[in-house]
């Protein structure tokens, strides 16, 4: 049964790919990515068995990402993304709307300063029970603390996985 399985998991790896793709807009500012980058080149393909040499491909990236394919449909899904320095923390920016409903534009840089703070927060690619978001280390805390004492008022255990770095717990992974 134990060999059958192994033999499952194998044929499952093999129908697999990841993509790694580079960001190629000409944006020179880590902020500048914020969503709006349409512009991509394929840089690598790994074997989907090698998924977490791909994430490290694309970590080293401006902007990087890295997309599984399944190769029996061709269908494929982002699975891991980088962007190095500034930019947007999804939780900070979502706070920011709410709070901040007016621009102060300085005159003489043109831009909204309490805007530009909150730009500079971005964290790494963090496993959210939703998915994946980018996430400052501070929110990072306090989304990962309010995690623990529910799941520990619930009576269960906190998942260790989640609210943590993308790329740390596929590292982790490969070593399992």
């Amino acid at each position: 049964m134990q060999r059958a399985f192994k033999r499952d998991e194998e044929k499952l790896v093999d129908a697999w790919e990841c993509e790694v793709w580079v960001c190629n807009c000409g944006y020179t500012l880590p902020e500048e990515h914020d969503g709006s980058c349409g512009i991509w080149e394929q840089v690598g393909t790994v074997p989907g068995g090698e998924w977490a040499t791909a994430y490290s491909k694309a970590a080293t990236l401006p902007h990087g990402r890295v997309w599984g394919r399944y190769l029996p449909t061709g269908k494929a899904v982002a699975v891991f993304e980088h962007i190095a320095g500034g930019g947007l923390c999804a939780g900070c920016w979502r706070r920011h709307q709410v709070t901040h409903t007016e621009h102060v534009i300085e005159p003489d840089t043109g831009l909204c300063r309490p805007c530009i703070e909150v730009e500079k927060r971005r964290g790494p690619y963090t496993r959210t029970p939703d998915g994946r978001e980018f996430m400052c280390e501070e929110c990072r805390v306090s989304f990962r603390r309010t995690h623990e004492s529910t799941a520990y008022a619930e009576g269960r255990d906190p998942d260790s996985r989640l609210y943590r770095s993308a790329l740390d717990v596929a590292r982790e992974d490969t070593t399992r």
